[in-house]
Order: structure tokens, then C-alpha cells, then sequence
């Protein structure tokens, strides 16, 4: 199981099989959800057991998915973790907040601290990040990461990021 992370402004807590529904509600969230999925219309049910899939493959690899939430306000506002790749000995970082809450530096100390768990907790090499050119926000935190180019595709460009030495 994942701990529960605190830092300066927030709370990650993490997300479990037993309540999905928070998580859902965050991916099917405007201005989270367009960045997330490439069909346009994906049922709650459909979302919901694709979110419990995750759940359960990243939990095999003691990682997985953490719901932010800022440390005076229980309200959800985002999410940040990690799910297994295809190839599984590999991890793709997502993260999201509701648009309200962007510009503030909020996702990157999110991201900051459920990196440094990976690196403390894991054997993990690196972790990867996928991004749409449209993303800009999503862009700029990776770079911000020190992320670098891996390869690009027809609708994404992958990045990674390697464990710190």
C-alpha cells in the first residue's frame, strides 16, 4: 500500500480498489479528462475499470495513484502517480489538477513527492511521461522535471526522466 505523502500545501492519498470512484471523478473532470484519453466519449464504467486495472498492476510493483488534495481543504483537486507500461518492467508518471488549481506550482510538488517515493521505495531506472504537443501546461512541468525527449509518435511525445545518482 502507498503512504500517504504530506508537503508544504498538499496531501496525496492514496487511491485503493476499494474506492475508485474518487479518482473517476477526477479523470472524467473538464479540463483533466481532454488531456487523458485519445476516444472522445469513455462511459464512468468503461474509465472505472481501467482505473481498478491500474490499480491493481502498479499496486504488483509498489507503485500506483494518489488523489491531491490541499492540506486545509479535504476537497480532491487532482491526482498524481504511476501506472505500469506496456512493456510492465516500465512506469509512466500522470498527474492532473482541476484548472482551477493550475498555475500555482501545485502539480509540480505533487509530482516532486511522488517521485521521490519511487526513488526511495522502487528499483525503478526511470519513469516515462507521454504528452500531446497541445498540453502545454503538462510541457512545461516536464521539462521543469528535467525530463528528456525519448521518442515521439504520431500524437505523442514520450519523455524520461532517469533515477537520481
Amino acid at each position: 500500500m502507498l503512504p500517504i505523502i504530506v508537503t508544504d500545501r498538499l496531501k496525496l492519498l492514496p487511491c485503493t480498489l476499494e474506492e475508485p470512484d474518487r479518482l473517476c471523478g477526477l479523470w472524467m473532470y473538464p479540463g483533466i479528462r481532454e488531456f487523458l484519453f485519445s476516444e472522445n466519449d469513455i462511459s464512468r464504467d468503461k474509465l472505472a475499470g481501467l482505473i481498478a486495472g491500474d490499480i491493481a498492476r502498479a499496486g504488483e510493483r509498489n507503485v500506483g495513484f494518489w488523489t491531491i488534495e490541499a492540506n486545509d481543504d479535504p476537497a480532491a483537486i487532482g491526482f498524481c502517480g504511476f501506472r505500469p507500461m506496456e512493456d510492465k518492467t516500465k512506469i509512466e508518471l500522470l498527474y492532473g489538477l482541476k484548472p482551477e488549481y493550475q498555475g500555482r506550482g501545485l502539480a509540480m510538488e505533487a509530482v516532486t513527492a511522488s517521485l521521490e517515493y519511487v526513488w526511495t521505495a522502487t528499483d525503478f531506472q526511470g519513469v516515462y511521461a507521454r504528452s500531446e504537443a497541445s498540453n502545454v501546461k503538462s510541457l512545461e512541468l516536464i521539462h521543469r522535471l528535467g525530463m528528456r525527449l525519448h521518442k515521439t509518435g504520431s500524437d505523442r511525445m514520450v519523455f524520461r526522466l532517469d533515477r537520481p545518482a
